[in-house]
């Protein structure tokens, strides 16, 4: 016998196995799907609202209103300072540091009565779209102020509850979302650093009545219900005296 002669069985087996593959495939009812049959990839989602006024908006439009306001529109500065950083002692925000995008969707939400407050919701909606984009575009553009850098004389339980959290009480270090001594990560999750006492203990004790509950997927209101009194004021004292150097430097009281 010659060796093509033996050899015969096994290039029929290579040539069923190559070329009757598609037949044996589709006997079993296992054939991939055609690729001009496979399915699309999913369209992103569309942006918010206020995510789409924020990316168009021009910081130069909102000067003017941050500055002086617009109609019956107080300015922003007057509670929030003319560089986003408020007089010490006084229960705003402080809005230097702040992202576009953040600013924009508090402002919505403002707006849309997501989040109430009886002074920043008739402003929010005295705004259109494109004002309050304009707007959280100047205040994005305002330099963030220096934190001071020792930790010598702040409250030791909010700088624990900052950086360690409690694991008794399932409570994560507020540093995990909020970035190192309170400086922010990213753009929606704000900076705590140098926001005044007063504002801080407000907003967690809304969270934790659920009073404010626009933040992600909850997250602050759990956090919020298992801190006590105590804690809140500790923390918000913590982060209150991480205030910003130039404040400091003007020799304000």
């Amino acid at each position: 016998m010659s060796r093509l002669t033996s050899a015969a069985p096994i290039i029929g087996a290579l040539l069923l196995a190559v070329l009757g593959g598609g037949l044996l495939t589709r006997w079993v009812g296992n054939e991939p799907a055609p690729v001009g049959d496979a399915r699309p990839s999913p369209r992103p989602e569309p942006l918010a609202g206020w995510a789409r006024q924020a990316l168009i908006a021009n910081a130069q439009d909102g000067e003017p209103i941050y500055l002086q306001g617009l109609g019956n529109v107080a300015s922003c500065a007057t509670c929030h300072g003319a560089q986003g950083v408020p007089e010490r002692g006084a229960p705003y925000p402080r809005l230097a540091g702040l992202s576009a995008d953040y600013v924009a969707k508090q402002l919505a939400d403002y707006a849309d009565d997501i989040r109430h407050n009886e002074q920043m919701t008739p402003i929010a909606r005295a705004l259109n779209g494109p004002q309050r984009g304009a707007v959280a575009q100047y205040v994005a553009s305002l330099p963030a102020p220096e934190t001071r850098l020792s930790t010598a004389e702040l409250d030791l339980r909010g700088r624990e509850l900052d950086e360690v959290g409690d694991n008794a009480r399932a409570l994560p270090g507020c540093g995990n979302c909020h970035g190192p001594r309170g400086r922010g990560e990213g753009v929606m999750l704000p900076p705590l650093a140098g926001q005044p006492e007063a504002y801080l203990v407000s907003q967690l004790n809304a969270f934790r009545q659920q009073r404010r509950h626009n933040d992600t997927v909850a997250v602050m209101e759990g956090i919020a219900s298992r801190l006590t009194d105590d804690d809140i004021r500790a923390v918000a004292r913590y982060f209150s005296q991480l205030g910003p150097a130039r404040q400091e430097a003007r020799g304000q009281p």
